[in-house]
């Protein structure tokens, strides 16, 4: 995703900022660019370039004006009209749950702000919840398409519907710290992004962080103040190994966890300081369940189904030791092509 837009006229003239309502291209003048910050002129050889908020561009007799919108400015801001009822929400928030701007609805998290908190949000390729099973903590899930059962087939042998299953805790962040008194608060609420805090009783000082974004490639915990990170399993653990790559950033430990069911997940290790394995390691305590050695206050701990083709996993490791924590879609439009 494109964390800036930008809008070229000709081979010669400059990027316009996607900070711009409308844009208005002519021929045969000079192009001025401005913003809320700088306004500098630069010449082209048979463009005109001009910052507005109107919504219409006009023509001329000897010259053709395109009009190119942002696609995202919204339709209106306008209260509805008092023909409408008014009425509050039915649905109440659940504990924790705090934005800075308005809730809003429909969002992949929606299951982590309204009723238990438990049911999942589908992030994909993961879904992840509030785990309160066998132990305490945040689950991860991944299915596949092996996974899936049909049912409902007509006559022709085509199926009605399909089941994806759910609620398997493949792997889950947890801490030795956490028990029935753990709490959770989400903020930070986007249209693609959220952030889970997990803590004993509201404690501000240890507290377990979790970024979801939607089409993350890593599920990450980070790990703040004196929480001992533990990572539990409803499956439960086969192996544990400890790996070395010449892909992976200094400081930073792999692990390949293999599930009783037979699938292996990544695990990268990263603390505030360099780490090495005479400082810190994963144990495994109980076939459901690995700890960290020592608890380490900044420690990321990210966790990835292994790709099916080895020579994909160079990307993995190269990768690691960096999570999103949001992302803007932006576009704009002359009325015939769009650019995102």
């Amino acid at each position: 995703f494109l964390s800036s837009l930008f809008s070229t006229v000709d081979s010669s003239s400059s990027p316009v900022s996607s900070t711009l309502d409308t844009i208005y291209v002519s021929s045969s003048m000079q192009a001025t660019i401005s913003s809320s910050s700088s306004s500098r002129q630069t010449k082209t050889s048979s463009s005109s370039l001009s910052t507005s908020t109107s919504s219409t561009a006009t023509t001329t007799e000897n010259s053709s004006t395109t009009t190119i919108v942002n696609l995202f400015n919204a339709v209106s801001t306008d209260e509805p009209p008092t023909v409408f009822d008014r009425s509050p929400n039915p649905m109440s928030l659940a504990d924790g749950v705090s934005n800075d701007g308005p809730i809003q609805t429909n969002k992949f998290y929606t299951n982590l702000i309204v009723g238990s908190q438990e049911s999942p949000a589908f992030v994909y390729p993961y879904s992840l919840w509030k785990y309160t099973s066998s132990s305490y903590g945040f689950a991860v899930q991944h299915t596949t398409v092996d996974q899936y059962s049909y049912g409902g087939y007509d006559s022709s042998g085509n199926a009605e519907y399909l089941v994806n299953p759910l609620g398997i805790a493949h792997v889950v962040f947890s801490a030795s710290n956490f028990d029935s008194s753990m709490t959770m608060q989400v903020d930070e609420m986007t249209l693609s992004s959220t952030r889970v805090v997990l803590s004993e009783s509201n404690d501000s000082s240890n507290y377990l962080e979790i970024p979801l974004v939607q089409g993350m490639g890593f599920a990450t915990g980070i790990y703040h103040g004196s929480l001992n990170a533990k990572i539990g399993s409803s499956v439960g653990f086969n192996t544990i190994v400890s790996e070395s790559s010449s892909n992976l950033a200094q400081g930073i430990l792999k692990y390949r966890i293999t599930l009783l069911n037979g699938v292996t997940w990544l695990c990268y290790v990263i603390g505030p300081d360099d780490l090495t394995s005479t400082d810190f390691s994963l144990e495994v305590s109980s076939e459901y369940e690995i700890k960290a050695s020592a608890s380490v206050d900044g420690l990321i701990i990210q966790l990835a189904v292994a790709p099916s083709e080895t020579d994909y996993e160079v990307f993995y490791d190269q990768a690691a030791g960096m999570y999103v924590t949001n992302f803007k879609l932006q576009g704009v439009s002359d009325g015939s092509t769009a650019t995102y």
